[in-house]
């Protein structure tokens, strides 16, 4: 799948994403259709706008588009949700603006760059996107700091994010205080020394009393991060990414975001249904009827207050005041175990697919050693009575074989015909009985064997046209590359 999936324009490139199986989701598909690679590449690199390779001018770095693909998804994004996601060394601000495109007017987007002019051309080149745009977009704030020093107990921070990627390699040491970041239910994405993994926070247990032997899954190389039992990771795959710079040491507060009239429409459904429910009773008079089930008269606390004052009591509130509960820690397991074992299915599918396609690779490996071996023979018995070659074990010249093999062909014309490896393998078959073979020791005997039926049923579609004139002579050398090497073979063993 990687590095295979350029196009001539944005569309293309989309398609072979999603014929490569880089993306399959229809909303991480409408988002990399909806956000045109070519206005975050450098300027000087627009014509490799839609190839499947990162770019790089200066501090100005954009990965492949099928690592962006294979992180979109790791993600599990809610489309036309509010929710929260940091990005850790922005570069350019493609993938922030897919994740935005994803998430919908009503998200928080955040992006972190320890580079000034990286944080210039990504703010240019969102602006530039949101202008070409028709859609109605969140708010994407980038911040000039270093993701290595956020402080972690103010500001945003405090909140947590919903999603978190990183766009250079962590060091395994720095994780911990990049994930704490997560809220519940949250997940981390971004390559830990060679290796992307996902982390996903199951519970909010604070103390380092929390720190136990549970079962944290291992990285490829064995070493996984000293996470707490609070999150759970798993490895993605194998990546090389350039480390987060520790310097210049940038102490970076990400600034929560205010609540304004100016961009009321960008907070969660939630807080906009509550502001305008506090409004309307702010207009009411202060005492209330009761109902007709209640006999104290009610006070309607809203109208005890100016609206002006409420304005300013709502901008100390954060996006998330009125929002329901997040699920216990038991219901998010159970959603989690779920999650996992059908990722494990989809697992066990391609291993088997795989398997299969190994196995039928192997096959295809026997018959041609063993056709190699069949060919080896004939060819020294010709050479034997032409009086070439005296021993069987004697090192035979590539231009010799090379000769002999021309020589075959020219008088046997039977070999013109046999143009597939089924019928050659049918050939060797029937002369079998006849011919006496030499197999070095160790040898596969277990294809000597095989089901004709088979081999026919998996080479049925193979095409039997004979071979051309001009083929006779690269036919004839690579027979005897064949062959040569078993003779070495045969002579080492």
């Amino acid at each position: 799948m990687a590095w295979r999936s350029s196009g001539t324009n944005n569309d293309e490139m989309v398609d072979n994403l999603k014929r490569f199986g880089v993306i399959h989701s229809p909303a991480v598909e409408e988002a990399f259709r909806g956000v045109d690679r070519r206005f975050f590449v450098p300027k000087n690199l627009q014509s490799l706008a839609h190839t499947d390779q990162p770019l790089k001018e200066g501090n100005i770095h954009i990965s492949a588009p099928h690592i962006y693909g294979s992180v979109v998804e790791a993600l599990e994004l809610s489309p036309l949700s509010s929710m929260s996601f940091l990005n850790l060394g922005c570069g350019t601000g493609y993938l922030s603006s897919l994740v935005a495109k994803i998430l919908g007017p009503t998200s928080r987007h955040v992006g972190l760059d320890v580079h000034a002019n990286v944080v210039e051309h990504c703010r240019n080149a969102i602006r530039d996107w949101r202008e070409a745009s028709d859609l109605e977009l969140p708010l994407i704030d980038i911040i000039h700091g270093n993701a290595l020093h956020i402080e972690t107990d103010k500001g945003e921070a405090v909140t947590g994010f919903d999603r978190i990627y990183v766009g250079a390699s962590v060091d395994r040491r720095k994780l911990p205080n990049i994930v704490k970041m997560l809220r519940l239910g949250g997940i981390f994405v971004g390559p830990v020394d060679d290796e992307l993994v996902k982390v996903v926070r199951l519970s909010d247990s604070e103390g380092e009393n929390n720190q136990s032997s549970t079962p944290v899954p291992r990285s490829i190389r064995g070493q996984p991060p000293s996470l707490s039992s609070d999150y759970l990771m798993q490895v993605i795959s194998s990546v090389r990414f350039t480390p987060l710079l520790n310097s210049p040491e940038l102490h970076t507060l990400i600034p929560s975001q205010i609540w304004d009239p100016s961009i009321h429409q960008h907070f969660p459904e939630s807080f906009r249904r509550s502001c305008k429910e506090i409004f309307l009773c702010s207009r009411a008079s202060t005492y209330q009827p009761p109902p007709q089930q209640v006999t104290v008269a009610r006070t309607n606390a809203a109208a005890k207050l100016p609206r002006a004052l409420w304005i300013e009591i709502l901008s100390y509130t954060d996006r998330t005041w009125f929002e329901k509960p997040r699920p216990a820690d038991d219901s998010l397991l159970r959603r989690r175990l779920m999650e996992e074992q059908a990722s494990a299915r989809r697992a066990q599918e391609a291993r088997l697919q795989a398997e299969s396609r190994l196995h039928l690779v192997e096959r295809e490996r026997d018959v041609y050693r063993l056709l190699a071996l069949r060919w080896q023979s004939r060819l020294q018995g010709i050479m034997r009575e032409r009086g070439t070659v005296q021993d069987d074990d004697a090192m035979v010249g590539l231009e010799d074989f090379a000769e002999v093999a021309r020589s075959a062909f020219a008088n046997e014309p039977l070999l013109l015909r046999l143009g597939s490896l089924s019928a050659l393998m049918r050939q060797f078959q029937r002369e079998s009985d006849n011919d006496e073979e030499v197999y070095p020791d160790g040898a596969d005997s277990e294809s000597d064997n095989m089901d004709e039926e088979e081999l026919d049923e998996e080479d049925a579609a193979e095409s039997d046209e004979a071979m051309s004139v001009a083929a006779e002579n690269s036919t004839a050398v690579n027979l005897s590359r064949s062959a040569q090497a078993v003779s070495i073979t045969r002579s080492d063993t």
